[in-house]
């Protein structure tokens, strides 16, 4: 998890009580340069207890492995992915 995420999730706590009120469906989109699934583990266990916590919905996520530049990622299905995904919202 990036510093910047991680900074963004702890300034919740002002507001907890707000977020718990009303229901949101969060995105997850997620690159790593790791090709290991469990690269990311640690990262979804964070969020998934979050949005436990936060009464929020998972609504999808894209999951880049083997990504560490952008040509990477470029050459992979994960844009198109995430279009889709998006469309969907």
């Amino acid at each position: 998890m990036t510093g910047q995420l991680k900074s963004a999730i702890d300034r919740f706590y002002a507001v907890n009580d707000k977020l718990r009120q009303n229901s949101k469906k969060l995105y997850l989109l997620v690159a790593c340069a790791d090709d290991a699934k469990s690269a990311m583990n640690g990262l979804l266990t964070h969020i998934d207890l979050m949005c436990d916590y936060l009464h929020w919905q998972k609504a999808g996520q894209v999951l880049a492995y083997s990504c560490f530049t952008k040509e990477d990622i470029v050459q992979t299905r994960y844009p198109e992915i995430a279009r889709e995904l998006g469309a969907g919202i």
